[in-house]
């Protein structure tokens, strides 16, 4: 008897987000226009996907009415949301932070007497909270912009400066009682960055570090004070900046041979372009190592209107294609930036705006009276949930060959059993291919036809292939 099996597909396009329907999978010799994908092909564990919960995203939710902060919250934590699971916090303040703050302020206080971490108590601690109650298993990465002022070379948490080594020790303890702050809140930072872009020097909160100082850092001093508070497991992880220099900073880290296991992997950022194939590499050259994507975001200048459907749509397919191609590189988690941001694209204290993919309108316009409630939920968060809701922490990312490359792909098999296959088309035109499901010595084929600027996730239950997770 010939098989089939029935998948269920969801697409998105500009103002449609997941429509549904069925695709019925048949026994076939396809040879032509395929898209194959080999289930028993097992790469990267999958660790999750989320967005960043930064001042500016918590006092602008503080200010939203009820009813839709619940619509938010839903919208990237919900079950029929983005269902975000891996979320990054800043430790102090960066530049979407309402203005400078230190957890720390006195060089002579070397006990630590004058600790104070209650500044995040106000607005982002509760906001985590709430997404908690969504999403209990949520979890979070944290990255500090600037240790305090006195510890640097410069005296200025902005401007870039290097981290005296003489303050080593107590910056490593103000990190390791961060962590333990936010476990006393019932909230588990599982993994640090030890500096967040350190070869920038902003005109915001910034630090230089290279990557044998990241790694003499956290093995000298940062992982020892983290297993003294009871932390040991927090894996700690370089970089955290763009993807073009992966490959070198993955060499001055993880090949120094003073310190060669300090660092757990690498975090990066898409600021300067794809650069998937020094990813890639760096996978290939260390499989061992852990490799997320911490941080992405758009330009904007907020004009106090809605963002036009060519911008959103264009915003959208950009995290589409670097989710895709940053997971087809052998990363294993994917991490927006700002949550949620008002409509200038802030607050940001030096006036660094940026999208993102919830806007609040706070001068009670609601966007022209286009949003009735004042917020806008945009294309991005739905390109984003056609991963994230589909591929679950723990999943592995499966192998897909494409037969053009009118439609950008990636798939992922869950510990479940079941099958999510992303498909992305950025094209204005339709394209027609034919998705193939290799099954031992059969290909099990169904016709598909997405059109233009559309993205698609096609699903198969758990037990349907017969895999085992």
């Amino acid at each position: 008897m010939r098989q089939t099996i029935e998948l269920r597909v969801y697409s998105s396009r500009h103002g449609r987000h997941m429509d549904e329907w069925s695709l019925m999978l048949g026994e076939s010799q396809h040879e032509m226009d395929l898209i194959k994908v080999y289930p028993e092909c097992r790469l990267q564990r999958i660790i999750g996907f989320g967005g960043a919960f930064t001042e500016a995203s918590a006092h602008v939710f503080a200010r939203m009415p009820e009813g839709a902060q619940e619509r938010l919250l839903r919208a990237y934590f919900g079950s029929d949301g983005a269902r975000y699971t891996l979320c990054r916090a800043p430790i102090m303040s960066c530049d979407f932070s309402l203005s400078p703050y230190s957890y720390h302020l006195r060089p002579l206080d070397a006990g630590l007497r004058g600790l104070d971490l209650s500044h995040d108590d106000r607005e982002i601690i509760p906001l985590i909270r709430r997404a908690q109650a969504l999403e209990p298993t949520l979890e979070l990465i944290a990255s500090p912009w600037s240790p305090p002022a006195y510890m640097k070379t410069n005296f200025n948490r902005r401007l870039g400066g290097r981290l005296r080594r003489s303050f080593y020790g107590r910056w490593a303890k103000i990190m390791a009682r961060y962590v333990a702050h936010l476990a006393e809140a019932g909230i588990p930072v599982t993994r640090l960055t030890i500096q967040n872009e350190p070869e920038a020097r902003q005109i915001w909160e910034s630090c230089i570090m290279s990557g044998v100082q990241e790694a003499s850092f956290a093995a000298e001093r940062l992982r020892p004070e983290l297993a003294r508070a009871g932390f040991g497991d927090v894996k700690l992880l370089g970089w955290d900046h763009n993807k073009q220099r992966t490959l070198e900073r993955a060499r001055s880290a993880f090949d120094d041979p003073a310190h060669p296991d300090a660092l757990d992997g690498l975090a990066l950022h898409w600021y300067s372009g794809d650069h998937f194939e020094a990813v890639g590499h760096v996978r290939q050259c260390w499989p061992h190592k852990e490799l997320i994507a911490s941080e992405a975001c758009e330009a904007f200048a907020g004009t106090g209107a809605r963002l036009s459907r060519e911008d959103e749509l264009a915003a959208a397919e950009h995290y589409a294609h670097d989710i895709m191609g940053d997971l087809n590189s052998g990363v294993s988690a994917w991490i927006d930036w700002n949550l949620l941001l008002d409509e200038r694209g802030g607050p940001n204290h030096v006036g660094n705006f940026c999208a993102a993919p919830a806007f609040f309108d706070t001068t009670g316009r609601r966007f022209g009276d286009s949003c009735k409630d004042g917020l806008q939920l945009t294309d991005t968060l739905a390109w984003i949930a056609h991963f994230s809701r589909f591929i679950r922490p723990g999943a592995h990312r499966v192998l897909v060959t494409r037969c053009a490359d009118d439609i950008e792909a990636t798939a992922a098999m869950n510990t479940d059993g079941s099958l999510a296959v992303v498909l992305l088309n950025r094209q204005g035109q339709t394209a027609k291919h034919t998705l193939c499901v290799h099954m031992g010595e059969r290909d099990l084929c169904g016709d598909l036809s997405l059109p233009g600027h559309t993205i698609m996730t096609v699903s198969c239950k758990g037990g349907l292939l017969g895999y085992a997770a």
